[in-house]
């Protein structure tokens, strides 16, 4: 049996578009190659008759002037500020926005209805002030504005969160409609290749989800890639999702950071609206101007947790540099780490031994979570939905280990308990399939149910932020530094008592060798002394008497 998924659609190449005006196509040579099949409505020409027509020939037929020459504009295209090219124009005494991009190898021409409703420039300047004066809150301030400035119904930030599912965060909408404000949506009720699409095409609208819609005619077999193509025709599946939710038009505005896909305005009105050219730049604009602001109050809330952990970071730092037993410091600062992280509870362990502070899990789930973690070899492991085969109750799903020298028993473990979190879904958050027995194919279908559902979520923490595992990652290194620092003072001591010793070895060798051969001669001189004890009294007797003899004989003389 063959499986369809909403992911393996190729919207970019679904070869139609709305019925708000007209596409054509042209190659790197300029020859038109494709046009929407509703382009007999300009000047009854068929679309057969537009291929092969180079684009200035086509540009001319449109606007009944020569005033568009694509020279000039591909001039404008090929500079770093603008990537289309869009000027007011009629047809048929009708306003129609005119625009023109490359994209691929092709170069595209949309010439799409204008709203009688004109946006006023002059009311830019107090949009963005607005914002600027409402940083705290400034999605719904967003919802807000582009609400007055689309006319729709419903206007919500819908962020993607860490399982990409999505939640609705702020909202602005109409006094007889029911607030989505706080409800989840399920991941695949925006399949991946529409937000690979929302990432590169930053606004997306539905005017009428039963509108016409007009087939791409080409002289190529090849398909018509539609990513940036404004008036592209919305998937099927999507178009019955946006029924089965009461909605009949549909926009959305993509919100970027740091490149990726952060969230959604999300917009809906109840009756078919089209939102032009204009509104959705002006509104495309706003929705970057706000996410700008965020990005910048996230900016600040992580300066000021940096520097408070910068403080504690240079405390450590000196504790260690003064004091010689780097387990007794590590111990003192446990409490201060596992409060700075929002931990419950903290352990730390070291080759002396370990201690505690908080909420930590018993030895059976200890042993459990050091089993689970044996496998893990990156130095900072981190997760927030453990999940304990062993443990009942006082779950600690939140968990932290901080390798400080690897293979050995310097480790750090953070803890969190189970938070219990009641969400609110948009219907019941699951895929309905169904069966075609002539195609014998199994094939995705929206969901038909938009009713709050209630689910209980048990089994994880609150995750564990960015800024304080790079907190843990400098704790980690300061603590290596101080040990490394220990070490090499160690071997220092180590190398100075070997040289100390070798020096002595040669003193004594020196020294026993220059007073042997005196001492050699005492020691002879002495046994000899020792061995003629009775000779050596002989002698000093004769001596005395011949002394004797020799002063009497002296003294005689003298008299």
């Amino acid at each position: 049996m063959e499986f369809r998924d909403c992911h393996e659609e190729k919207i970019h190449l679904c070869g139609l578009i709305q019925d708000l005006g007209y596409l054509f196509v042209f190659d790197e040579s300029r020859i038109c190659t494709a046009a929407s099949h509703n382009v007999i409505q300009i000047d009854n020409i068929p679309v057969e008759k537009y291929l092969g027509m180079t684009v200035d020939q086509v540009l001319s037929l449109l606007t009944k002037s020569d005033r568009f020459i694509f020279e000039s504009i591909n001039q404008h295209l090929n500079t770093s500020i603008f990537y289309r090219f869009a000027e007011r124009i009629q047809i048929n005494n009708i306003d129609y926005d005119l625009s023109i991009y490359k994209y691929g190898d092709n170069i595209y021409v949309e010439i799409e209805l204008c709203n009688t409703q004109q946006i006023k420039p002059t009311k830019l300047y107090y949009y963005a002030k607005y914002l600027e004066d409402n940083k705290s809150k400034v999605w719904e301030c967003l919802t807000n504005l582009i609400r007055q400035i689309i006319n729709y119904d419903r206007v919500m930030v819908y962020q993607f969160l860490e399982d990409n599912s999505g939640k609705v965060i702020a909202e602005s909408k109409s006094d007889n409609m029911h607030s989505l404000l706080g409800y989840r949506y399920p991941e695949f009720d925006i399949p991946q290749q529409a937000r690979e699409l929302y990432t590169i095409f930053l606004a997306r609208h539905t005017a009428d989800t039963d509108g016409l819609t007009h087939q791409i005619i080409s002289n190529s077999k090849q398909e018509i890639d539609l990513t940036k193509c404004s008036l592209r025709a919305m998937s099927p599946i999507h178009l019955q999702y946006l029924k089965n939710s009461k909605a009949q038009a549909s926009a959305s505005f993509s919100i970027i950071q740091d490149g990726k896909l952060w969230g959604l305005v999300t917009c809906q009105n109840s009756k078919p609206l089209h939102v032009d050219l204009a509104q959705r730049h002006l509104c495309t604009f706003l929705t970057q101007f706000a996410t700008n602001h965020h990005i910048s109050e996230l900016l600040k809330e992580d300066l000021e947790t940096q520097n408070v952990m910068y403080i504690l970071e240079k405390e450590l730092k000196s504790d260690l540099l003064i004091d010689r037993d780097i387990h007794y410091v590590l111990e003192t600062f446990g409490e201060r780490i596992m409060k700075m992280v929002e931990a419950d509870g903290i352990i730390i362990k070291h080759s002396k031994g370990e201690k505690f502070y908080g909420e930590v899990p018993g030895n059976i789930q200890l042993k459990e979570i050091e089993h689970y973690l044996k496998n893990e070899n990156t130095s900072l492991y981190s997760t927030h939905e453990f999940i304990s085969k062993t443990a009942d109750d006082n779950l600690f799903p939140g968990i932290i280990r901080a390798e400080i020298l690897t293979e050995s028993q310097w480790k750090i473990y953070l803890f969190r308990k189970e938070v219990l979190i009641e969400e609110l879904w948009a219907g019941k958050p699951e895929k309905q399939l169904n069966y075609d027995p002539d195609r014998k194919i199994t094939y995705p279908s929206p969901r038909t149910s938009f009713e709050a559902w209630r689910q209980i979520t048990r089994g994880k923490a609150a995750p564990w932020l960015k800024v304080q595992l790079l907190f843990l990652e400098r704790i980690v290194y300061i603590i290596q530094q101080a040990i490394a620092k220990r070490n090499a003072e160690i071997d220092q001591l180590n190398k100075d008592l070997i040289r100390s010793n070798n020096a002595l070895d040669t003193f004594s060798y020196t020294l026993t060798h220059d007073l042997k051969n005196p001492l050699s001669s005492i020691q002879l001189g002495a046994q000899m002394i020792l061995m003629k004890k009775n000779l050596s009294e002989e002698l000093l007797h004769r001596l005395g008497t011949n002394y004797i003899r020799s002063f009497e004989f002296n003294y005689r003389n003298d008299q």
